[in-house]
């Protein structure tokens, strides 16, 4: 049986976790490896955060993307929980932000190397990255509606009452 089903055949979730109780469970929730009664409970953020993207992840987690899948399923896994031995796991959604955060790093660190190189065109993709980042505005202006004055709307409403 796999470490990653029950006795009767079930993809574990809970079961997963040392943070829910089995002892017997692959991993913690935790942002690190933990030892805990000569076992090594491996972090599934770390393992998370280590792989290349989410389907390389699962694989390496739960090997299964159907298992996967369900741990999609749980709110909790998503979103979050605070664990009983008071350890807030910030879930799959901050996980998944953070590895976008390193693709975009990881991408900015290779185009610099390049524009470092004379590649003009990396050059002129990170000038044209950091002028997105300013407040200037860059491209026509918008053609705002012309806005007419409280006052003069009221001018007119007197004028045409009066007639």
């Amino acid at each position: 049986m796999s470490k990653y089903r029950a006795a009767n055949g079930i993809q574990l979730t809970q079961g997963l976790f040392l943070e829910h109780g089995n002892q017997d469970a692959p991993y913690t929730l935790r942002d690190y490896d933990i030892e805990k009664n000569g076992k090594t409970y491996k972090s599934i953020a770390e393992i998370y955060r280590n792989s290349i993207d989410e389907y390389d992840a699962a694989m390496k987690i739960v090997e299964s993307w159907a298992h996967w899948q369900k741990l999609l399923g749980l709110g909790w896994f998503v979103s979050g929980l605070e664990t009983t031995q008071g350890y807030r796991f910030t879930g799959l959604v901050d996980w998944r932000l953070e590895m976008q955060m390193r693709d975009e790093s990881r991408s900015k660190q290779q185009l610099q190397e390049l524009a470092e190189t004379g590649n003009v065109s990396a050059s002129r993709y990170l000038n044209e990255m950091s002028r997105k980042g300013s407040t200037k505005a860059v491209g026509r202006p918008e053609k705002k509606p012309k806005q007419t004055k409280a006052g003069s709307q009221v001018t007119q409403l007197y004028s045409q009452f009066k007639k």
